[in-house]
Order: structure tokens, then sequence, then C-alpha cells
């Protein structure tokens, strides 16, 4: 899913998305895309694996390096390297150059310093990723746990390797209209409440294991969780712009919604590029095997806490 832009649901935090949105990662997951990524080893985690849940979040035809990876409830300790996994998989250069526009002389001249400026923003946008999942994730990465987040947060799970963290995934409740996360909503009578639906975003794995499977292990693993709150779709974005991956959503089943596409204004004024809502409505076995799955990992965290 696309990667949340701002911070929560902060209303300063908000109004300042266009300012910040250019220097933000850009459009959706990437995560399927070849990157290089060494990934970080967390320390020795204690938290509830669901790798147990197979054949539930199994996906036929996956490697044995995608079978060796163990999915879990994010801990505090998975955060930084969490981060790592999402700035490979969303994060590009602000500020890049034209080599047909500029002669060799003027490329070498231009290059320390643009890289230097480049380097400062990634730092800022890694720093903002780490305080926007700090945020939403709050007290689930001190006490993990499976239950439903509150209306302004998201849980987050992680695939693991060996130590190191391989992939993530989160998941919230959102309001059905087709906004990213962090986006300036407009007001709303407080008589007629929002529709709130399962959202799946930050959806990003590590360049070794890309197109092995391990993606569609995390899009299922986040499915199970969102039938065990008792919804029966579950939402995301994904960039209008990359066919590749609006195949891979098609392939899991997942409908495009153009009708929630951001008018132009909108995508000049933030310097965002177009995002589509999508939906995948799980049919009753599914809600009733995947529901079945993370109550399992509910119980199972139990016993081990």
């Amino acid at each position: 899913g696309y990667p949340y832009a701002l911070p929560g649901y902060d209303p300063l935090a908000a109004s300042m998305s266009v300012l910040l949105l250019p220097l933000l990662p850009h459009c959706g997951p990437r995560a399927l895309q070849a990157r290089g990524c060494s990934p970080r080893t967390s320390p020795p985690r204690s938290v509830v694996f669901v790798s147990d849940l197979e054949p539930a979040f199994a996906q036929p035809g996956s490697g044995e390096a995608v079978r060796s990876v163990r999915l879990g409830l994010a801990e505090e300790s998975d955060l930084s390297a969490a981060i790592d996994v999402l700035m490979d998989g969303f994060y590009k250069d602000a500020l890049t150059l034209a080599a047909a526009e500029f002669s060799d002389e003027e490329m070498e001249l231009l290059r320390p310093p643009l890289t230097r400026v480049n380097g400062g923003l990634k730092a800022f946008t890694r720093l903002l990723l780490r305080l926007q999942a700090q945020a939403r994730c709050g007290g689930r990465l001190k006490a993990p746990s499976a239950d439903s987040p509150p209306p302004q947060g998201s849980l987050m799970l992680c695939a693991v390797e060996g130590g190191s963290v391989v992939g993530v995934v989160e998941v919230s409740i959102e309001p059905r209209d087709g906004r990213v996360p962090g986006d300036v909503r407009p007001l709303h009578p407080p008589w007629a409440p929002r529709e709130r639906v399962a959202y799946v975003s930050n959806l990003a794995v590590v360049s070794a294991l890309r197109g092995k499977g391990l993606g569609r292990r995390l899009l299922r693993a986040a499915e199970g969780l969102a039938a065990r709150w008792g919804h029966g779709e579950v939402y995301l974005h994904a960039s209008a712009d990359q066919p590749k991956l609006l195949r891979f959503y098609a392939d899991q089943d997942y409908a495009p919604l153009p009708e929630f596409d951001a008018p132009q204004w909108v995508l000049a004024l933030s310097g965002r590029e177009q995002t589509r809502y999508h939906c995948r409505p799980l049919d009753s076995r599914d809600v009733e095997s995947l529901a079945a799955a993370a109550d399992a990992m509910r119980r199972t965290g139990q016993r081990r806490a």
C-alpha cells in the first residue's frame, strides 16, 4: 500500500503537507522493484511469530528463501530496521541532474553539493518516517497485540529472516473516502459518522527477496488481521503510473476505484503523483480461515507472553 505521507491526523502536520510532501517518498509501493538494501539485524525478539499459521498465510510456489522467513508483530526494537526497509522501498532523491542539460564539467561541479543536499533530505525523511511510525503504532511497539488498533493508530507486521527485518506491512482502520492517511480531510458532520474500513499501507520487501512471494504473504497476513477485526473488505493505495504494480494488485484480486482519484489541482499543489484506491472483498471462506489464523496468533502470543 501507499506510504503514509504525514504523521497521524494532526491538523498542524496536515497543513504542512504542501511544503513537506515533495520531500517525502513519492508514489506507491516500489517494494517489488529491485533496489539495493542490506537488512539490518534486530535484537533478539520476544514477540510471537505467525509462521506457524501456514497454510492460511502460505502462498503456493513460494521459494525456500521465503519459507524461511517468519512473520511477527513488530516490536520497538524492530523500528529502525523497518524504517530501513521503507526507505529502500519508497525513497528517491528529491533533486537530480538532467545529464542532457549540463556539460561533464558542470556535472562534476554540481554533483558534490547536490549529494550533500540529497543526503540531508534523506536523513530528514528517515527521521520523519520514524516519528510517524512511532505516532501511528504507539504502545503497540512496546506491547504487541493483534487486537484492532485505535482509530488513529496502526498495527505493524515484520517479516524476519535470521534475526533481520526483511519486510514490513501496516494495517489500520481508516475512513472509506479514498484519501491517503495524513491528507487534509474536509469537516464531517458528527451526526453522520464515516464508514471505516481496513486499510493496508507501507508494504515493503528488501530487494534480495522481491519477486519470491513475500509481498503476497505480508499482504495476506494483513488481510487476516482485517478479517479478525470483523471487516469483509480491505483497501489500499497504489501508484496509478506503475503498470507492473497495478498488475500485482490485480493478481491479488484488488479492484481499482478510479472514482476516488485525486483532482489534478490537488496533485499539482502537493507535488505528489496520482495514486489509485483499491478494494479486495474477502469472501466468506477468506474471512473464516484468515480470522481463525489471526485468532490463533493472538492466543499464541498470550501463551508466550
